[in-house]
């Protein structure tokens, strides 16, 4: 989940690989972990066994759609915990049926994704975003929707955004 693995996920997801595949483990810049060459009758029972270790293995978990940075818990320019209040976002998400593409950046760099995505929460101070949609008339992330939201306040904001007609 959000690019973090720790000793007993990958030590886990080798076993696996050396198991069912081919051996190997790549890593993503999405923030992703690929076993390759899994035959297709172990595919199941491999994704449970990754499952059964804490990784996100289903494209309807909202926490896949999500990519944070290291944030203020691991870099010195991120103004919020940006991993923490994913996995919160994640959850709140979840609860309405959402799997949006969000990036949640913890300073202007944008260290996690190379990519503008659809919606960008950039960290203003601990817990609070200002909210941004792409839009390729615009520089950086987009447009400015809204600022200093909290994680609630951003789920709220989307929730109501995705349940309009306006935008269909």
């Amino acid at each position: 989940p959000l690019g973090r693995l720790n000793p007993a996920m990958l030590r886990g997801a080798a076993q696996l690989a050396r198991d069912h595949g081919d051996g190997s483990l790549r890593f993503t810049p999405w923030q992703s972990l690929l076993l390759p060459s899994v035959p297709v009758d172990d595919v199941l029972q491999v994704i449970h066994n990754l499952e059964q270790l804490g990784l996100r293995c289903s494209a309807d978990d909202a926490l896949a759609h999500l990519i944070a940075c290291t944030g203020s818990t691991g870099c010195g320019k991120g103004l919020a915990d940006t991993k923490g209040d994913a996995r919160q976002l994640a959850e709140l998400l979840q609860r309405h049926g959402q799997t949006l593409n969000v990036h949640l950046s913890g300073c202007q760099r944008s260290c996690a994704a190379a990519h503008i995505a659809p919606v960008t929460l950039l960290a203003v101070s601990s817990g609070h975003y200002d909210l941004y949609f792409r839009d390729a008339a615009q520089p950086g992330f987009g447009a400015l929707h809204a600022r200093n939201l909290t994680i609630e306040a951003v789920a709220a904001l989307l929730d109501a955004r995705s349940r309009s007609p306006l935008d269909a």
